[in-house]
């Protein structure tokens, strides 16, 4: 330990210790030869390798580039057996010291200027090339400097990305993954940063699992806690992308059915001769719970009837009988509703009638705004209102939009046209060199065969939608295929691309993935097919994606193969803020080959252009106003000119106008009159676009109430039409998000809350996304419980649509509300449900460590909270990725214990649960025990639906798989084959394509071994080609090793080598090597390469002695290669290990022993193998389905009786084997039982 007296390499004067810990002292010295005081860090040298490291260390801080938040690294040195880093000292005092000062928190305006100061100095360190991370970011390590300076010091746990070493840190304060010694990134120090703050807030330590500080939850700063929250959460990618962006986002956020009395009327015009059918009618109306209105005088052919629900209305007459008359259906007062009166609305019914011989149904705009975007619905526009009919009627008359279809799953209309006609409504000002780039990066990409990915980089207002629609509009006028996408901040699963091409390209059912056993579906394949989709289009198309910012992981996934697939036809135009989440600008940089085009302000002689093109001429004063003003934003600049029309002879000179668009936005709002902004502040939470009738219901107002509002907004310029009547769109985000931001955090989270309800209580689940969104925007002013159930639903859905990241990013968020919730039963079986969702949804994304943490998590919940169901579930989705005898005792005793509580209902899953536990029995367990357990899934298999049973047999078949039920299997598989066939072709679930597969290859493995080779690769090979339609990899890959096993005994060498190679190269997460390995082994002993793989056994070391299987085999290969005593060593062990369970490798490491037995000459294993094999002549020997095939048994019966002299047993069975063999057209064991003839002849002769 140094001591005052200590002077280190004869000029640091020790003055005293600072700190001490590990083997390390931090000392204050003086610098004898500059008069000033360092900080000398000495640390004992272990050997040459820890001095080398110590030095490369040093060397990477002493490259840092000086800051004033940092120290700086003077030099380093060895005394005697210590080496020392000397640096400057900062006077001051730590920030513990300041909390403990203080007796609690620091005030919130002093907290945020010391992040400001950490955030600075992080992103400095980060912007270095490898980064350096700090890693160890708290209290202690954060010095005031008596000058005001923070300075970040204590750089030992310091690393750059990328390397290796041990990590350091402190719990509480360092992030999940610095603490579990995983790789680093920048995104531990925001963790870190985040921890600091609320340490700073609070005075507590926010330690992991620990409640959330009171002092925060207490606040009512619920915007700064989400801020927190995210900055805390375990997954990297999940956090702010910088430590500024935090610090941005904490300062920001701690500074901002038809309604009651509204009637529906519908009048019938009916000819004076239809009397009777009138009656009929209004009797149908009545019934369908109309009132009929007789205090209104009316002509004698007229009735009106009042329903309270527009949707009510228009079902009871589109369900009319067929009537001879005229249908008006009006909402509100008689008055009309713009002009168009109810009168006329009749007229233009009683005129369509004349040239129609069916009902004719007219509605208003008010009701077409009511009954929303029903698909089950058609509205033809017309003078005065809608022709309202069902879609069919509306083909059938000519009403429908024309619309090509491809053939392909995609449609193709005018929708493209439409947005960027829409778009292009003024001209494009000030963009000329930006489109000159794009458009050549777009010609040479193409030119050189590839796919370019343009990227319009801009903030809010700046004109990249604009921009983009220029670009489009090239495109249409080169006569390529434009596609249209867009992102949203609460959008879903592939959302751009089911925007753009349409949901028939996701042709997934529900419940597809549950059928296969592992779960995995090749997401590769069918992003493939989506290729494939747009290939057929044929001629160059451009895909453009607005908002991608908000891109969804899975999304993500699909354009990168997309643009590969692709390449030479596809071009991407992507619009993009800067100011948004940087990590999917980070993550398209990684994946892909980006071009990005900043979109920046507008110059002056833009902005005047841009002002005559409005008919406007400034003068060099107002436009140097209009500049100062708007920052050259394209946005804010027109609405500046409209105010510039509305107040002729403004300069812009005046202190009348707000700082900012957003200010000036909510001024134009005030001037709208009361009640506007009340009434547009939760139009903008609802979204981008709105439909009156939510807005309506969250405010408590009828719709046409709400419609003042917004006709008045409109006229502004603030909103425009949206898809359909009575909805509306924000003309622009920072017109919704300036509203949006006007809202106080808690009223804005209850707002959300209010929407979530009424939306799910429309019951529509186009709408979950939405609701979803809603809900966890409220967070614990909403409802954390609902969130966590929708979540599930969610997820689930975007697992089912294979699009993994999306459902890990809904349920990380619905743990974080949860979190808000308070501790009690209902949450804990909630959260259980969550993390069985996201378990699933981490397997599915080859996150198994993180899959089995959430399912032991869950199971833990389910188990405390009596919830039997989700443990079975957490249970069931856990034992997906183990194999048959796999050893995992913990992961039985949960199987166990699911078992023992699961409910008798549904009847599969406690059937599932035995069959999951059977087939994980250790591969130790005599097979009659695991059968026995696998056939108590049967008990219940009457209370099954008909996919069910099929199946849970299917899974009995295959634990009990043994060598004695080959024709029972056949049969069994024959019988599910035949049911899924007639269920496909009567239009039965999907998941009956699964129960086909399975069918088949179980089916082709039965009749392998019964000698029906040739039926066997018939059933092999349908069975390869609808896994290959289905785009299952999983069944794919097994049924391609099946294949490659029935051609290899084939003879079909060339083929079997392809089959399993490709089934390899495909099977990604999937080990097929040890079936791989067994194809290999027989085609290697059909080419006479026994020597070679003799060899294999010693590389495969005490692995061989662990599996029956391999010590038959290799016996069998020493023994063709007269390394007869290498074969008794391992024929040895295999007798010493015996009995083995008779399970589906039985019967082929049987007869491979006994071959082997019968070379070596080892009589008393021929008498023993050959007596118990007797049974099965006739049959041929395999090893499961997908391994290896040892040929007829009768020729190993033939070789034994020759060994024992009995020559006329011998000749009789090899005659029979070679027969088979002849029959099946099995080259190799045709040579195999003709040279044992041979030999048999030579031996007698």
């Amino acid at each position: 330990m140094t001591t005052s007296t200590d002077v280190v390499g004869g000029r640091f004067q020790i003055v005293r210790l600072l700190a001490t810990g590990g083997e390390a002292e931090v000392s204050v010295a003086r610098d004898l030869e500059l008069d000033l005081d360092v900080v000398v860090k000495a640390r004992r040298i272990i050997d040459g390798d820890d001095l080398g490291r110590l030095r490369r260390e040093a060397g990477m801080l002493m490259r840092i580039v000086a800051h004033p938040g940092l120290p700086m690294v003077r030099s380093d040195l060895v005394d005697g057996d210590r080496y020392c880093l000397i640096s400057d000292y900062i006077a001051g005092n730590d920030l513990r010291t300041l909390v403990d000062a203080q007796g609690g928190g620091l005030p919130l305006p002093t907290v945020l200027g010391l992040v400001d100061q950490v955030a600075g100095t992080l992103d400095h360190l980060h912007r270095h090339r490898p980064a350096v991370v700090h890693g160890d970011v708290k209290p202690e390590n954060l010095v005031l400097a008596d000058d005001g300076r923070l300075v970040l010091v204590d750089f030992g746990a310091a690393m750059r990305v990328g390397e290796d070493g041990e990590r350091l840190g402190t719990p509480g304060f360092s992030a999940p993954e610095v603490l579990a010694g995983e790789a680093l990134s920048p995104a531990a120090d925001v963790y870190s940063l985040a921890a600091l703050c609320v340490y700073l807030l609070t005075g507590t330590v926010p330690r992991l699992g620990a409640a959330w500080p009171t002092e925060l939850t207490d606040s009512g700063l619920e915007r700064l806690e989400r801020v927190l929250r995210r900055g805390l959460t375990w997954d990297p990618l999940g956090r702010p992308w910088s430590a500024s962006e935090f610090a941005m986002r904490l300062r920001s956020a701690a500074e901002m059915d038809v309604p009651t009395g509204t009637i529906t009327l519908v009048l019938i015009d009916v000819d004076s001769g239809a009397t009777p059918r009138a009656e009929s009618a209004l009797g149908a109306l009545e019934a369908a719970g109309g009132r009929v209105m007789t205090t209104v005088s009316l002509p004698a052919t007229t009735a009106l009837v009042a329903f309270s629900r527009a949707g009510d209305a228009a079902a009871a007459v589109l369900a009319l009988a067929p009537v001879h008359a005229s249908i008006a259906l009006h909402a509100g007062d008689l008055g009309g509703w713009h002009g168009a009166t109810l009168q006329q609305l009749a007229d233009e019914a009683v005129a369509l009638r004349r040239s129609a011989t069916t009902p004719i149904i007219v509605c208003s705009p008010p009701v077409r705004m009511l009954l929303g975007s029903d698909d089950s619905l058609a509205f033809e526009p017309l003078t005065n209102g809608f022709r309202l009919q069902r879609p069919a009627d509306s083909v059938q008359h000519g009403t429908a939009a024309a619309t090509l279809s491809t053939g392909t799953g995609i449609a193709i209309n005018g929708r493209a046209s439409t947005w960027v006609a829409s778009r292009r409504a003024r001209p494009l000002v000030g963009r000329t060199h930006e489109l000159r780039t794009a458009n050549a990066t777009i010609e040479r990409g193409r030119r050189n065969g590839e796919s370019p990915l343009v990227v319009a980089l801009g903030e809010p207002g700046m004109g990249k939608t604009r921009f983009l629609a220029e670009l489009a509009a090239g495109a249409v006028a080169r006569s390529e295929h434009v596609l249209v996408g867009r992102c949203t901040e609460s959008g879903g699963a592939f959302e751009p691309f089911l925007d753009a091409f349409g949901s028939e390209l996701f042709p997934f059912e529900s419940g597809q993935l549950e059928r296969d056993e592992e779960g995995w579906i090749d997401r590769r394949r069918f992003f493939g097919r989506i290729a494939d989709a747009v290939r057929a289009l044929g001629g160059q198309v451009t895909l453009v994606i607005d908002d991608v910012q908000w891109i969804d992981g899975s999304s993500l996934a699909l354009l990168a193969q997309l643009l590969d697939d692709l390449a030479g036809q596809l071009a991407v135009l992507a619009g993009c803020r800067p100011s948004a989440d940087r990590r999917v600008l980070d993550e398209l940089h990684q994946r892909l080959d980006v071009a990005t085009i900043a979109i920046g302000p507008l110059q002056l002689e833009s902005l005047a252009e841009m002002a005559r093109d409005d008919g406007i001429e400034l003068s060099s004063d107002t436009l140097e106003g209009l500049l100062a003003l708007t920052g050259g934003n394209p946005f804010f600049g027109l609405q500046l000119l409209a105010h510039l029309r509305d107040v002729p002879g403004h300069t812009l000179q005046g202190g009348d106008l707000p700082a900012g668009v957003r200010e000036w936005i909510l001024q134009r709002v005030d001037r709208l009159g009361d009640g506007a902004r009340a009434t547009l502040a939760p139009a903008a939470v609802i979204g981008r676009s709105f439909e009156v009738i939510t807005l309506a219901d969250v405010l408590g107002v009828s719709p046409l109430e709400a419609l003042a509002h917004l006709d008045a907004a409109a006229a502004a310029g603030l909103l425009i039409d949206g898809a359909h009547p009575g909805e509306f769109r924000f003309v622009h985000a920072i017109a919704r998000a300036s509203l949006e931001d006007s809202l106080s955090p808690a009223r804005r989270a209850l707002m959300h809350a209010a929407i979530a309800q009424r939306l799910e209580e429309r019951g529509d689940d186009q709408d979950l996304e939405q609701v979803l969104h809603h809900w966890l925007e409220a967070d614990r002013l909403g409802n954390p419980l609902r969130a966590g159930e929708i979540a599930v639903e969610v997820a689930n859905r975007a697992t089912e649509r294979l699009a993994h990241e999306r459902a890990l990013s809904v349920l990380d968020r619905a743990l974080v509300v949860l979190e808000s919730a308070a501790a009690t039963p209902e949450r804990d079986r909630v959260e259980a449900q969550v993390r069985v969702a996201h378990g699933r949804a981490d397997f599915f994304a080859s996150n198994l460590e993180a899959a089995i943490t959430h399912l032991y998590r869950a199971a833990a919940l389910a188990e405390s909270g009596d919830d039997p169901a989700t443990l079975a579930q957490a249970a069931l989705v856990a034992s997906m990725h183990r194999r048959h005898g796999r050893d995992d005792p913990d992961l039985l005793h949960l199987l166990e214990r699911a078992s023992r509580r699961c409910p008798p209902e549904p009847a599969v899953l406690p059937a599932m649960l035995h069959i999951r536990r059977a087939r994980l029995l250790p591969a130790t367990v005599r097979h009659e025990q695991r059968c026995s357990m696998a056939r108590l899934g049967l008990v219940d298999l009457a209370l099954m639906d008909p996919i069910d049973r099929a199946t849970v047999e299917t899974e009995v078949a295959r634990a009990c798989w043994g060598p004695d039920d080959a024709a029972t299997r056949e049969a069994l598989t024959t019988g599910h084959i035949e049911e899924a066939a007639r269920q496909l072709t009567t239009g039965g679930p999907s998941r009956w394509t699964g129960v086909l597969i399975e069918g088949l290859n179980h089916r082709s493995a039965a009749r392998m071994q019964l000698g029906n080779i040739a039926d066997a690769l018939v059933d092999a090979n349908r069975a390869a080609q609808l896994a290959d339609d289905a785009g299952t990899t999983f069944l794919l890959t097994r049924v391609m090793m099946g294949q490659a096993m029935i051609n290899s005994t084939l003879g079909n060498w060339d083929e079997a080598e392809r089959l399993s190679n490709e089934a390899v190269s495909l099977s990604g997460r999937h080990n097929l090597l040890l079936a791989q390995m067994a194809i290999t082994y027989s085609i290697g002993r059909d080419r006479g390469q026994q020597a070679e793989l003799a060899q294999l056994e010693h590389r495969l070391g005490g692995f061989v002695d662990q599996n029956p299987l391999f010590l038959a085999a290799f016996a069998l290969v020493h023994a063709e290669s007269d390394q007869f005593d290498d074969a008794r060593r391992l024929l040895t062990t295999l007798h010493q290990q015996g009995p083995w369970p008779r399970n589906w490798l039985w019967l082929g490491t049987m007869v491979a022993a006994l071959e082997a037995s019968v070379l070596a000459g080892e009589h008393e294993l021929i008498r023993r193998y050959s007596a118990v094999l007797t049974r099965y002549s006739g049959q041929w020997a395999l090893a499961g389905a997908e391994l290896a095939c040892w040929g007829p048994v009768d020729r190993v019966l033939g070789l034994a009786h020759a060994a024992f002299g009995r020559l006329d047993d011998a000749h009789a069975m090899l005659t029979s084997a070679l027969q088979a063999a002849t029959a099946q057209g099995a080259a190799p064991w045709v040579v195999r039982c003709a040279a044992g003839l041979d030999g048999l002849a030579a031996s007698s002769s």
